[in-house]
C-alpha cells in the first residue's frame, strides 16, 4: 500500500443512478492510503506523483480540517 498527501482534487462527479452531483469527500492536504495497483504513477521533473479516482482511496489517515 502507499501513503500519500493529497495535492489537489476535482469537484466530484455525477451519480450514475440519479444524476445528482456528489462532491468529493477528500480534501487537499489529507493523507490517504492507496492500493499499490490500479493507480497511475507520474514522474515530473524528478518528483513522483500518483493520480487516481477517489474510489481507489482505501482510507483517510489524516484529515485536513479546512
Amino acid at each position: 500500500h502507499i501513503v500519500a498527501e493529497v495535492l489537489d482534487v476535482g469537484p466530484g462527479k455525477r451519480s450514475l443512478l440519479s444524476g445528482d452531483f456528489i462532491e468529493t469527500s477528500i480534501k487537499k492536504g489529507d493523507v490517504v492510503l492507496l492500493p499499490s495497483i490500479g493507480i497511475t504513477s507520474i514522474t515530473n521533473e524528478g518528483e513522483d506523483y500518483i493520480a487516481c479516482d477517489e474510489g481507489k482511496v482505501l482510507a483517510i489517515i489524516q484529515n485536513n480540517n479546512d
